[in-house]
């Protein structure tokens, strides 16, 4: 897997160079099963329209620029990311620098510099996508944005366990609650 450091001096750069892939959007903190399942499809994606499969996520998490006075806890550090989606096999992990300045990006120029830009075809992401400024762009119109654009859009619905959205919020919950038994069952593997 190569893994491309995105920030808004070299996208240019990047875009230049960057192959045709089938692009699953998402944060993806602990690579969860919910998120394997968007990642997992990416791959189909990719393979189905011949297209290579990546992943666009960012770093650092969006909520300690927005929220510098709220401490943010990561599930897992990048290195333990990286490793995660290299083992998932995905062929390109974009990793976008979070900035003030990209926060105020709207949605549809985010979608034509990091997505389109990035020449996704495919674009894949779970049903509670969000993105562009204050969130407030969501599956409806990035549904929009691709058919304009005429490119492939798939949403991935939620994964439950036990009745329960399989999220980065409840893994969190278990976590602290020191229920590790039931880690697995979210993660596909043990908390470490």
């Amino acid at each position: 897997m190569k893994v491309i450091y995105v920030n808004a001096d070299n996208l240019s750069e990047i875009q230049k160079v960057a192959p045709d892939v089938a692009m699953a959007l998402g944060y993806f903190d602990g690579v969860h099963l919910g998120h394997q399942k968007v990642i997992k499809m990416a791959k189909r994606k990719a393979q189905q329209h011949n297209l290579s499969s990546a992943v666009l996520s960012f770093f650092p998490h969006p909520k300690s620029i927005l929220q510098p006075d709220v401490p943010v806890s990561y599930l897992e550090p990048i290195e333990q990311k990286i490793e995660k989606l290299e083992h998932l096999g995905v062929d390109f992990f974009y990793i976008v620098e979070f900035t003030k300045e990209l926060s105020q990006v709207d949605g549809t120029d985010f979608l034509e510099q990091y997505v389109k830009g990035l020449n996704a075809h495919e674009i894949i992401c779970g049903f509670d996508y969000k993105y562009g400024t204050k969130s407030a762009g969501s599956v409806e119109t990035l549904a929009t944005y691709a058919n304009e654009k005429q490119l492939g859009f798939t949403v991935v619905e939620e994964l439950k366990w036990n009745k329960q959205k399989i999220s980065s919020t409840l893994i969190r919950q278990y976590l602290s609650s020191r229920k590790l038994k039931e880690i697995p069952q979210l993660m596909g593997c043990y908390y470490k």
